[in-house]
């Protein structure tokens, strides 16, 4: 039947063990001389794993009632001793035959037990005692009788032993079957105290449980419930009423229970306790409890609650679960080893539920007076198994404040965040906390001494305000501090809005520890602080991060206010070297000037910043350098005084260089913004200098290096500066690289103040398109010997650049050198202008310094693999101090020379020479005489030609061309002025004269002369002596000729032709020649210009 299963259950639970362990032995003993080994083969179920059971005197006999078995003892050996004296049972016969196990009666006169606590396990327990309350409630036994017994069981495990004696009978009753139970305990010799135990289940539905206490061990009754997480000697007084349903729910009742003071264990802890009272009625409407007293005093905790529990599954205490809603004053939390001393919470309400099978109890609504605010919020412990480890934590708390720093430690659990509480206890020893908030969700067994959280299973944060903190030992106390605090498992942060630091404010500010353990993470502050500036320096001092005795500028140097970023990091450990604190800071500055930003040169109109770090002041400003808008930032060691550096930064133009003591301006058009770098600021030490080159124009003429502006470039080379009275005049440069897309050149060189080359090296000369070689001018013997060697080169500037440094206004372009110079070049290709080529060219001179003294060059013309290979050779002979010198130059093709110097292309052939002197100063004269040539495509003589009626001429030069078989005349260069004289051009189709100037330096043209068509026939007459001269005039022209004259300049040249002289011959001729005045009228007719 449930309902006498019910009823039993809460008999057995609360009853004596030594029943159930009586009525095992019975079971198994029954059959000891006779052949009823099926019986023995049914009880042994419930015989624990190496137990043993004897029988002496047992007997037994038929009766009308049943079969009956009588022992005079009986023994069971093992995990739970016990002896039982003339013991019977009456077992029905028709169970028997019907192997159906049933008792009517079980008496005992005596029965010994002796229990020893077995290990937990989940396989095997000392007794069976839901079997056989199972029995009983299915009436296979009817009467129980034992009218003493006694049981000795532990007080601690591995402490002893304490005995209890007592009676026990169960039997049917007219209300329904009545279990009823004595207990006598011993105090002392003398005293002893009683327990006793009434249950009656009724078929009606319900069951009555009634036990009363003056002073019994609570030891063994809790081991009858079977709770054995906890042990407790102490004494239970006072009664206890209860009626329960089929199922064992709570129907009415009260309770008034006392536990006197005594000792405990909860797993591995020991603890003590006062007196514990409980005084309950049941509530029929609720269904619930209402506690009227439950008054605690638990190892130093104490309070009174009140309100109301509702229980679940109360006679199984293993799967028990209760639901309260209590109010608690007077409440001390005395947590030894979590909490730093006892808490007196006061007033507490707490709403939730106690589940036993999950170990597991869960304050769903939670408020408690904390230091005169309120903690609300929600908290759930979930227990593992035995009780070894920490529970699972889940919490959810708010409290409002204001607290004290001390006031949030009083409860702030040691081994939560056990790193961050140290850092708070330590350092923030003042202020006011508010909206503190907990959340957390922490796994078993994960709260151990020394073994940090992962920061994901907590957080707490609040408010502080007048704060006094001191983030690092030996820094200066922040105080009046307004920040916000965050605390995760193993890391802490917190963000200030406001404080002061000694005379200034803070502002911005953070700290962060972003883990505690293991050691060894770093920690950050950083703030902006606001003040004077002279404050600010003199508070980072006081720091202890710089020290200002020896460096240049003092605090009190410095003047104006100013904001300063500060920003300090240090490892976490114990101990901490002075290295090992990073530390770094800026704040602004007004100085007005700087001496010697640069050599010589003073930075005033400036203002800007100051960094500071235990190893260095950095004023960093901006200002005017010599005129020039400039960035500087000058670096003094704060380690070794006499160690500074200087970095400039200015945007110059074509005067860049002159700001270092360097004349480049020859070089550089435009601005430059320039980086000066000098990492050592004693006389003579080196600088660095760097120089953007994109805004600028860079021209080196003689090598055809030409950059615009707009086109990226780069200038970085090392400089040092004589000392004064020690070193000689000169610049050296280490490192030069001037780069650009088209160009890279690299090397060294030492130059005068006035820009002469003393020494030049560059391993790497390289222009796109325009040179790939090698420059070395190294100083041998009081010469400058310059070597050129590499792959190509294009001497088309340097071959203008030679021509034009003949005339005196050239002096800007042409090289300047600090003395003579002997020249050697050898190179795999030279290329001149329209495509035109010369191999392996070789060239050998001198240079006195100023112009050329001598020049030889010996070239290849054309491809080897051509039949047309030729070969140029050219000889420049001025000796200095010598009034006359002289140049020659041959070559088996001057058409190609003349397309790849001056890019005339009509010209094709005229093998030939020029010859003639120089005049120191003065320039050239000469005579250039070429053979067999060909011109094709002239725009300038087919415009000429184009003037008169001689189609077929001009059809022939811009077809085939018109072969010439002669070209001869005078030429003369004189200050840059080109001067032809008797020149002519003949060939049987056409004859040219002509004569005049072209001013090589401004372009304008003067040329005049004749032209006669059918040369060969028509310059027939002029071969008659003494009447030649009256009909031709001149050698190149004819009877029949034109005369012509090219005025204007080489990009717009203006052609004259007077058609009229063609009809008069010889000397005549002359009388129509072209005057010099620009056409007007009907001559407009007869020019054209382009």
């Amino acid at each position: 039947m449930p309902l006498l299963t019910a009823s039993l259950r809460a008999a057995a639970r609360i009853g004596s063990l030594t029943t159930t362990i009586l009525l095992i032995v019975f079971l198994l003993m029954a059959s000891g001389t006779m052949p009823t080994g099926w019986l023995l083969e049914l009880a042994s179920g419930g015989l624990p794993t190496g137990s043993r059971v004897d029988g002496r005197g047992t007997a037994f006999a038929l009766t009308e009632d049943g079969l009956l078995l009588r022992a005079e003892r009986l023994d069971l050996e093992g995990i739970a001793g016990a002896r039982a004296e003339r013991a019977s049972l009456l077992v029905p016969l028709g169970s028997t035959l019907r192997r159906d196990f049933r008792l009517t009666a079980l008496s005992a006169d005596r029965l010994w037990a002796d229990i020893d606590r077995p290990p937990p396990s989940d396989d095997e327990a000392p007794l069976d005692v839901s079997a056989l309350l199972d029995l009983l409630a299915d009436e296979k036994l009817g009467t129980v009788s034992l009218p003493s017994f006694l049981v000795s069981y532990p007080v601690f495990s591995g402490e002893g032993k304490r005995t209890v004696e007592g009676s026990l009978s169960a039997r049917s009753a007219a209300q329904g079957y009545l279990v009823e139970s004595a207990a006598y305990f011993p105090l002392t010799e003398d005293v002893r105290t009683e327990a006793k135990l009434r249950a009656l289940s009724s078929p009606e539905g319900g069951a009555a449980v009634t036990f009363r206490s003056d002073g019994a061990p609570l030891q063994p009754l809790l081991t009858l419930l079977g709770v054995d997480a906890v042990e407790l000697q102490g004494n239970l007084l006072g009664e206890l009423a209860l009626e329960v349903d089929r199922d064992g729910q709570p129907l009415a009742g009260d309770i008034d229970l006392t536990v006197e003071p005594g000792l405990g264990r909860l797993g591995e802890t020991a603890f003590g306790f006062g007196e514990n009272r409980v005084r309950a009625h049941f509530r029929e409407g609720a269904p619930s409890f209402n506690i009227e007293e439950l008054r605690y005093e638990i190892d130093g905790n104490r309070g009174l609650l009140t309100g109301l529990v509702r229980l679940e599954n109360l006679l199984h205490p293993n799967e028990m679960k209760v639901m309260f809603d209590v109010t608690a004053s007077d409440v001390v939390l005395d947590l030894k080893s979590v909490l730093p001393a006892p808490l007196d919470v006061g007033e507490a309400r707490a709403a939730g539920l106690f589940d036993a099978q999950e170990r597991r109890i869960a304050f769903s609504d939670l408020h408690a007076d904390y230091f005169g605010t309120r903690l609300t919020g929600k908290l759930a412990l979930t227990f593992p198994e035995g009780f070894d480890q920490s529970p699972r934590l889940e919490a959810e708390a708010t409290i409002p404040g204001p607290l004290t720093p001390q006031e949030v430690l009083a409860g702030w659990p040691y081994n939560l965040a056990f790193g961050a509480r140290g850092w708070v206890e330590a350092n923030l020893t003042a202020g006011r906390l508010t909206n503190l908030r907990y959340e957390a969700d922490i796994p078993m067994n994960a709260i151990r001494p020394l073994t940090p959280l992962s920061n994901d299973v907590m957080r707490f944060t609040f408010d502080a305000s007048d704060g006094v903190v001191r983030y690092l030992p030996g820094m200066p106390v922040l105080k009046n501090l307004e920040a916000t605090a965050l605390v995760r498992g193993n890391s802490f942060r917190v963000d200030a809005e406001k404080g002061s630091v000694l005379k200034v404010g803070i502002s911005d500010g953070s700290f962060v520890i972003p883990q505690f353990f293991p050691g060894g993470a770093t920690a950050r502050f950083d703030a902006t602080l606001t003040g004077r500036l002279d404050n600010l320096l003199s508070a980072v001092e006081e720091a202890g991060f710089v020290d200002f005795t020896e460096a240049v500028y003092q605090p009190e140097a410095f003047r104006g206010r100013g904001d300063f970023d500060l920003s300090v990091s240090w490892p976490l450990k114990d101990i901490i070297a002075e290295d090992e604190i990073v530390f770094g800071g800026e704040g602004a500055f007004v100085r007005g000037s700087l001496d010697d930003v640069l050599p010589g040169i003073d930075a005033t109109d400036a203002g800007g910043r100051v960094l500071l770090s235990n190893k260095e002041l950095v004023v960093r400003g901006d200002g005017l350098a010599a005129s020039a808008p400039a960035t500087f930032e000058w670096r003094q060691s704060l380690l070794n005084p006499a160690q500074a550096e200087l970095a400039v930064t200015a945007e110059v133009d074509n005067l860049a260089a002159d700001m270092v003591g360097v004349p480049l301006r020859q070089f550089f058009r435009g601005e430059v913004t320039t980086d000066v770098l000098a990492k050592d600021l004693s006389p003579g030490a080196p600088f660095a200098i760097t120089a953007d080159l994109t805004d600028a124009a860079v021209s080196l003429p003689a090598f055809g290096l030409l950059k615009q502006r707009g086109t990226g470039g780069l200038f970085e080379t090392l400089v040092r500066l004589p000392r004064e009275g020690v070193d000689e005049a000169n610049i050296i440069f280490d490192g030069i690289k001037l780069t650009s897309p088209t160009f890279n050149i690299e090397g060294t060189g030492t130059f005068t103040p006035e820009g002469g080359v003393v020494r030049l090296e560059l391993p790497r000369f390289f222009i796109e398109d325009r040179a790939d070689l090698s420059v070395q001018l190294v100083p041998k013997d009081y010469r400058l010997n310059v070597d050129i060697s590499g792959e190509h080169a294009d001497a088309g500037p340097l071959i203008v650049s030679i021509l034009e440094n003949q005339g005196a206004g050239s002096e800007e372009q042409s090289l300047i050198l600090p003395g003579r110079a002997d020249l050697d070049m050898d190179l795999s290709r030279v290329s001149l202008r329209e495509g035109i080529s010369l191999r392996k060219f070789a060239a050998q001179g001198r240079h006195t310094g100023k112009a050329v003294e001598q020049l030889t060059i010996s070239a290849l013309i054309g491809d080897a693999a051509s039949s047309s290979e030729g070969y140029m050779s050219v000889a420049i002979d001025q000796p200095e101090g010598q009034e006359l010198g002289f140049v020659e130059i041959e070559a088996t093709d001057f058409g190609r020379i003349l397309q790849g110097v001056f890019g005339i292309t009509s010209i094709s052939g005229a093998g030939g020479s020029l010859k003639g002197t120089t005049k120191e100063g003065e320039g050239f004269e000469g005579r250039f005489e070429m053979g067999e040539l060909l011109i094709t495509e002239a725009p300038l003589l087919a415009r000429i030609l184009s003037f008169t009626s001689l189609d077929g001429l001009a059809d022939a030069l811009n077809g085939e061309g018109i072969r010439f078989t002669q070209l001869e005349g005078d030429v003369a260069l004189d200050e840059g002025v080109m001067t032809f004289e008797n020149a002519k051009l003949v060939g049987s189709s056409l004859g040219i004269s002509a004569g005049g100037t072209i001013d090589l330096d401004t372009g304008r043209i003067d040329m005049r002369g004749a032209f006669a068509p059918a040369y060969a026939v028509n310059s027939l007459l002029g071969s008659i002596p003494g009447l030649g001269r009256l009909f031709v005039s001149r050698d190149g022209e004819g009877i029949v000729a034109f005369s012509y004259q090219i005025s204007g300049t080489t990009e717009r040249p203006i052609v004259t032709v007077n058609a009229l002289s063609a009809l008069t011959p010889g000397i005549l001729r002359r009388i129509f020649d072209p005057v010099k005045l620009e056409p007007t009228g009907a001559a407009a007719d007869l020019s054209e210009a382009p």
